[in-house]
């Protein structure tokens, strides 16, 4: 970044990060009428859920406050809504598939 910032606007210091590093790098793009797009997003499988979804309902807030598009890196796998492997997750069985209904509700908000 080049130094120049907006004062915090978050109490949480985890979302003022996301938004200082990894989202306001496109800030001055944006209001230049670049539209910013996010493709790829997702901790991994090893990211205990509770910490995951905090994680990305921080993202996806910051991203709709942008009008920034989005998608996660994957439907299925480590990083997916479905057949992830994760350990903590009450899945729903969803035609064959381990789904994780709480992060697709999460995703279906934004």
């Amino acid at each position: 970044m080049d130094g120049k910032w907006v004062p915090a606007c978050y109490r949480d210091p985890g979302k003022e990060y996301l938004l200082r590093q990894v989202v306001g790098v496109w800030e001055e793009p944006m209001r230049k009428g670049i539209f910013a797009f996010c493709g790829e997003m997702g901790p991994e499988n090893r990211t205990p859920h509770n910490i995951q979804l905090a994680l990305l309902e921080d993202y996806l807030q910051l991203f709709k406050e942008r009008n920034m598009g989005w998608a996660v890196w994957q439907l299925r796998g480590e990083t997916g809504v479905m057949d992830s492997n994760r350990k903590d997750v009450d899945y729903e069985d969803w035609r064959g598939h381990a789904l994780d209904r709480e992060m697709l509700d999460l995703l279906r908000r934004y």
